[in-house]
């Protein structure tokens, strides 16, 4: 599982409006999918995303910080690897540990 966290998020969408911000997520949904045909993509807590597939991928964080120009609003992107294999999440409780 793979957790990809947008910060400052809400100023992008102070300056851009919630049009453009919606246009922001959906094409950074995208660009996760292009990680992995397979993976299962879902949005959380608004500006976040979880990734779930068989392998682990290999992500370069600059490529979406150059992609969606996202210096340019004070954003950045954090990452997270979580092997489920390893640490099961077996409930929403569990899930919203790991997202702390």
């Amino acid at each position: 599982m793979h957790l990809f966290f947008m910060h400052n998020f809400t100023r992008y969408n102070e300056e851009r409006g919630w049009n453009k911000g919606d246009e922001l997520l959906k094409s950074f949904a995208e660009h996760l999918k292009s990680y992995s045909a397979e993976a299962k993509i879902f949005r959380i807590h608004g500006d976040d995303f979880v990734l779930i597939c068989q392998k682990q991928i290999n992500v370069n964080l600059q490529d979406f910080i150059d992609k969606f120009h996202l210096n340019e609003f004070n954003m950045n992107v954090s990452y997270r690897i979580i092997d489920l294999n390893e640490s099961p999440i077996e409930s929403l409780d569990m899930l919203e540990t790991q997202l702390l």
